[in-house]
């Protein structure tokens, strides 16, 4: 079972996207209506799942395929956050006009009617990932509590590798 990427990329690469988003596209079609409707910051995180068997979670890792755990050591580590803004003299891209396909997928579940345990298990994650894409996230919530100010648009971070880096803000012209 594959999950869903979403963005992979090198220092010095072009980043790319690969697939669908990581947080349902339902709960970010509600979003990007609220951004497209309504001055405000909307910071969205996108994580790369972890790929592992279809029945990761009842058999062991230790009777994994050598496939299957190759597969798992070389995904999920990446992701970025994307800083889109609609305020009166400043706008910038959100996630779903950044990455256009995030919103392709017709997932009309609403994260409410599925349980922890069903999101945990449809969409593995490492720990560390989670952790980057929290910094990125902090980082740009300082600069606008503290400085009033946003300097990046999107940030890449791939924690296995451990960088981190951002585009710059989208300049008015």
């Amino acid at each position: 079972m594959r999950g869903n990427s979403h963005v992979r990329c090198r220092p010095g690469e072009k980043p790319e996207k690969t697939s669908k988003a990581y947080l349902l596209v339902y709960t970010r079609k509600i979003m990007y209506e609220f951004f497209k409707s309504t001055r405000c910051i909307y910071i969205d995180s996108g994580n790369e799942s972890v790929t592992v068997p279809s029945d990761w979670r009842t058999r062991p890792k230790t009777k994994w395929t050598e496939d299957e755990l190759n597969a798992y050591k070389e995904s999920g580590w990446s992701g970025q956050v994307v800083t889109g803004v609609n305020l009166n003299l400043f706008k910038q891209e959100c996630v779903a006009e950044a990455f256009p396909d995030v919103l392709e997928d017709d997932d009309e579940v609403r994260p409410s009617e599925l349980s922890c345990t069903e999101l945990s298990a449809s969409d593995p994650q490492r720990l560390i990932v989670n952790k980057f894409a929290a910094l990125a996230i902090t980082n740009i919530l300082t600069q606008i509590v503290e400085e009033r100010t946003i300097s990046s648009h999107i940030t890449f971070y791939h924690a296995k590798r451990g960088y981190m880096r951002s585009t710059d803000v989208l300049k008015a012209e």
